[in-house]
């Protein structure tokens, strides 16, 4: 066991969990992998719980059509996929901030503290956001695991990833044994009552009634999340410590030097979120693939723990040749910037929290059913291109902040609560 992680090579550019900085070198692939996750996060949203808040619920009929395209797609793409990057790169991101601290020689327990602080208060936005914007919040429980994980820090990479490995099996061995108890229980429900699958919405016609029923339930969900970041910490925590195991190893850092193992890495995910999302998807369109859609959706799901970390490798593959130009550039004192639509993208994933708190700030009054309601009597497909709607608008936005210079609202905030006023600890 080490007394700290090791300390990043004095010449070595260290990304920043905090997304703004001038520093002439950026590792662009965790900012571009975390831009391009929130859009799969916000279509997974949409087409699941944000769907609930309408008038009528997500549809009942068959899909045909375009939703049938739009299903598997979003089978291969979206559903288990946007998660599972995420609490890869959080566990980068932590991983990331550690290392920067010990650069500068910040006593462990100093640093410890601090860490404990930042996730401390990310955690509190996660309460806030759970009670009063989307119940199906992700920060709090990801800041409680982070939490967690901050604890592991000192133990050697070897020693992390046989502990992520033994939590892996056991995810597994506990999802194909939830899974066989819900159907079993969804059979009996429905044999019972035929009528208690049918889908609707939820009781919110106007602002005081989706007031009430929102803090009520948003304070039993945010109430009861230690037991629900324990039970999806057996998917989300072995992400995590792969992704701070990585951060450590200089992985995304020096993508250049680690092909192989990111060729392997981006081809078992690739292979996995295809070979299963697929199945997945044509199981809930009629003459799809045989077997129940619950038990293709269960086997799906169980690949993203693979293709969350198989898409950020083969963003950072694709970014190699781009990355060396910015690293050249910066060695001749030179700001070299992604293409365009990557330079927004980058924009976005530096202020990913600004990103999704505020997918949930523009969906509450469109998806509402005291709202625009525009989700009322929607196919899968106008469902999953609104959400992405909403995740240009916030594309954009993040854009047009990275072009005046500035960090996201939220990104400024969490930096001022964790440091203060007057410390600088941007670069």
């Amino acid at each position: 066991m080490t007394t700290y992680p090791p300390v990043v090579p004095p010449n070595t550019p260290v990304q920043q969990e905090f997304h703004h900085t001038t520093t002439k070198e950026r590792i662009l692939s965790p900012d571009i992998a975390r831009g391009l996750m929130l859009l799969g996060i916000v279509v997974a949203n949409a087409t699941t719980a944000w769907w609930l808040y309408g008038s009528t619920g997500p549809t009942t009929e068959p899909l045909e059509g375009p939703d049938r395209i739009v299903a598997v797609l979003n089978d291969v793409l979206v559903h288990r996929r946007g998660l599972p990057m995420f609490a890869t790169l959080f566990g980068f991101g932590l991983g990331m901030l550690a290392m920067r601290e010990s650069r500068r020689g910040t006593p462990w327990p100093e640093c410890r503290k601090l860490m404990l602080k930042r996730y401390g208060w990310l955690a509190l936005f996660g309460v806030v956001h759970t009670l009063f914007l989307f119940f199906g919040d992700i920060l709090l429980t990801y800041a409680l695991l982070g939490m967690l994980l901050i604890l592991l820090v000192p133990l050697r990479d070897k020693v992390l990833l046989w502990v992520a490995g033994i939590l892996a099996v056991l995810n597994i061995i506990s999802a194909i044994g939830l899974h066989m108890m819900t159907s079993w229980l969804m059979s009996f429900s429905e044999t019972m009552n035929p009528m208690a699958s049918d889908a609707g919405a939820m009781p919110f016609g106007d602002p005081a009634s989706y007031l009430t029923g929102q803090v009520l339930m948003g304070f039993v969900i945010a109430l009861t999340s230690p037991f629900t970041a324990m039970m999806a910490g057996l998917m989300i925590f072995p992400l995590m410590i792969v992704g701070l195991v990585a951060a450590r190893q200089q992985i995304l850092q020096n993508a250049e030097q680690h092909i192989p193992l990111l060729s392997v890495v981006a081809a078992i995910g690739v292979i996995a979120a295809v070979a299963t999302g697929i199945p997945s998807g044509l199981s809930k369109i009629p003459d799809g693939v045989a077997g129940l859609p619950g038990t293709w959706s269960m086997i799906s799901d169980l690949a993203g723990v693979l293709a969350g970390p198989g898409i950020i490798a083969a963003i950072a593959l694709l970014l190699i040749p781009i990355q060396r130009r910015v690293k050249a550039g910066a060695n001749q004192g030179i700001v070299v910037k992604a293409p365009f639509p990557l330079d927004m993208l980058q924009a976005l994933g530096q202020r990913s929290m600004t990103g999704y708190v505020g997918q949930s700030i523009l969906l509450l009054p469109l998806a509402s059913a005291w709202g625009a309601d525009i989700f009322a009597n929607a196919s899968l497909t106008q469902v999953s291109l609104s959400a992405t709607g909403v995740w240009v608008a916030t594309l954009v936005f993040a854009y047009i902040l990275a072009k005046l210079d500035k960090p996201g609202p939220f990104e400024a905030l969490h930096r001022r609560l964790t440091y203060g006023r007057g410390e600088n600890k941007t670069n």
